[in-house]
């Protein structure tokens, strides 16, 4: 809602304003909150949620930051997944050809950091820098 100079606004009865103290923040890193909303229903016998496109991509973050397939599939597990489509969908984000992609990315953007890091430290000991 646009607010207008001069007029008031109020707040609706029982309406919430959002502040650090009941904000709800999720680490970076942490693990998505499965949702059923939408999701397929269960196959007979099955009671956990099923692996959504959330924990794929935390799958293919956390590849990126180099942590274990092992480590990866004890938080899952441990989160409450099933550790048979845990197992499967580690396999297909391993194999992904965007994750190989994002690999090269991260691998170019390393080198670029090692250069810049080379030229500051020449910089760093070229006598004439102080030079005005």
């Amino acid at each position: 809602m646009l607010r207008t100079p001069g007029k008031r606004h109020r707040r609706r009865r029982g309406a919430t304003i959002a502040s650090p103290a009941n904000a709800t923040r999720r680490s970076v890193n942490a693990p998505p909150k499965t949702s059923l909303v939408g999701a397929p229903a269960p196959r007979p016998g099955q009671t956990t949620p099923p692996v959504d496109n959330g924990w794929r991509q935390w799958i293919a973050e956390n590849r990126l930051r180099d942590c274990s397939i092992a480590s990866m599939r004890a938080t899952m597990v441990a989160a409450g997944l099933d550790a048979i489509d845990c197992d499967a969908a580690l396999r297909e984000v391993e194999s992904s050809p965007i994750l190989a992609a994002a690999r090269r990315h991260q691998q170019l953007l390393r080198k670029l950091e090692s250069v810049v890091a080379n030229h500051h430290a020449m910089w760093w000991h070229d006598p004439r820098r102080l030079v005005v």
